[in-house]
């Protein structure tokens, strides 16, 4: 049918063309005439996403000949709907239920690093307070001045306090505001499609003066999500609503997101979060032991701080290093702590936090993998190219990463030295000369290594819900 060809193609340059197959494309053409277009839907989900978002473009987009609309009757099979049915009674009243909001997640309570300074600046200005004080000042906060705000950074540099603070001091302002972790935005959509009531969940999200979503990245293959937060962002965009949204990586190297959902991620300012130095990670912890009212020596902070090197092991270890003291004994006094028994106490997360630490077998796992090789076949005698690349970029990450030297590379590759300085300098050329093949396998391989760096594993008194993983802070 051209008409209905005609109209798929109009969608795609609105919707983007993945979003067209997989919605429309895929309904089953049963039967049509002058006026009437017959369809089937796969099941009611599919169904209802036509009715939600086509159905109000049929009367204007979608003609015949003589300028008439054509009229689409879509019905689900009945073994589709039978299933439906049987699964019907089980599935809950759609009740969404907002994520709370940590109480002590606030501006003054966050330890901006000295490269943050930007972005502390830009949460005071859009909440009108004062940058020293963190008092509000007369003026009105200046929302979707920057709109959308994207802060991403690595897990630990405090992307979901910072949402939180933001939030609270939106609430405190009198503004309606909504935090929401992606997982739960997810688990809302779902609930509202399966229940029909996506209507609630619109009259939820679309009526807020600010908008905050973290973790953005979690949407990755969650196409209708993905479909429901574009029709959303437009909306709430449209109406001058501020939208702040977090995630690991910037809008550039997202995954699997939709294109059109990325560039509207950029509209606004992306900024990012960076990690605290060694000395403010100190301070961190210290106002961390403030807070809960649980000091630590000089000595301890110190180890501490230098054995966990970043924010999320180092507040990991001392959430531990309480919940392990009380369920040892709930009257410890903490002045009492020695560093003998902090070395006891967290012996395990030590140990895991060495091994995380990047070195030689990381980077040849890491190279391997990406060229689909074996790491033996890196460090071995092949002269041919499958290998001599490879080998080349190891050698090159070893120099630039590890910091060793040419004659210690040399050894690592039982090769003179020598080689190893050829291998880095023509690394060098090929990236002086933007060789991109070798720019994205280093970008890649980096991912690869920091990934399994990153990777949890479960520890023994030890709270590993990373929801929460975020916050600079953990409550009393």
């Amino acid at each position: 049918m051209q008409a209905w060809e005609e109209f798929l193609q109009k969608q795609e340059d609105l919707l983007g063309k993945q979003t067209v197959n997989q919605w429309l494309r895929s309904l089953k053409i049963l039967h049509f005439d002058a006026t009437n277009l017959y369809l089937e839907a796969a099941d009611a989900f599919h169904m209802l996403w036509f009715e939600e978002h086509m159905r109000p473009l049929i009367k204007t987009h979608l003609l015949n000949n003589n300028s008439r609309t054509i009229k689409v009757h879509i019905h689900v099979p009945d073994n589709a709907v039978n299933k439906k049915n049987d699964k019907i009674q089980h599935l809950a009243v759609f009740s969404p239920v907002a994520d709370k909001l940590d109480p002590i997640a606030t501006l003054a309570n966050f330890v901006p690093a000295k490269a943050n300074e930007v972005v502390m600046r830009l949460c005071c200005e859009l909440t009108g307070v004062d940058p020293v004080s963190l008092r509000f000042t007369s003026s009105v906060p200046n929302l979707a001045a920057c709109n959308p705000i994207f802060l991403w950074g690595k897990p630990g540099t405090g992307k979901t306090h910072l949402l939180m603070a933001l939030t609270h001091l939106f609430c405190q302002r009198g503004l309606k505001a909504l935090f929401v972790r992606a997982e739960t935005f997810t688990e809302h959509v779902i609930s509202a499609i399966r229940s029909s009531e996506m209507q609630k969940f619109r009259a939820i999200y679309r009526h807020v003066d600010a908008l905050l979503i973290d973790n953005v990245h979690v949407f990755m293959r969650k196409d209708a999500t993905q479909e429901e937060l574009f029709h959303l962002f437009n909306t709430l965009h449209l109406s001058s609503k501020q939208i702040i949204l977090s995630s690991n990586t910037p809008p550039s190297q997202l995954e699997e997101i939709e294109p059109r959902l990325i560039s509207r991620f950029e509209w606004g300012i992306v900024l990012q979060l960076n990690e605290l130095t060694e000395i403010e990670r100190k301070k961190l912890l210290v106002h961390c032991c403030k807070i809960r009212n649980f000091p630590l020596t000089e000595k301890i902070c110190s180890f501490l701080v230098h054995t966990f090197s970043n924010n999320h092991s180092l507040l990991r270890a001392f959430e531990a290093l309480l919940l392990r003291l009380y369920l040892k004994d709930k009257n410890f006094k903490p002045g009492k702590l020695q560093l003998g028994q902090v070395e006891a106490i967290l012996a395990d997360l030590i140990q895991f936090e060495q091994k995380k630490t990047l070195n030689k077998d990381t980077i040849l796992l890491a190279v391997a993998s990406y060229f689909d090789i074996d790491s033996a076949e890196i460090i071995g005698k092949s002269q041919s190219q499958r290998h001599t690349f490879p080998r080349q970029i190891s050698i090159y990450l070893c120099r630039t990463l590890l910091k060793l030297s040419f004659i210690q590379i040399g050894k690592i590759f039982s090769r003179d030295h020598s080689t190893a300085v050829t291998a880095v300098k023509q690394i060098k050329i090929k990236l002086e000369n933007r060789d991109k093949e070798l720019q994205e396998a280093l970008k890649q391989i980096e991912a690869i290594a920091v990934a399994s760096l990153d990777k949890e594993v479960a520890i023994p008194g030890v709270l590993t819900n990373d929801r929460n993983s975020d916050h600079y802070f953990i409550k009393s």
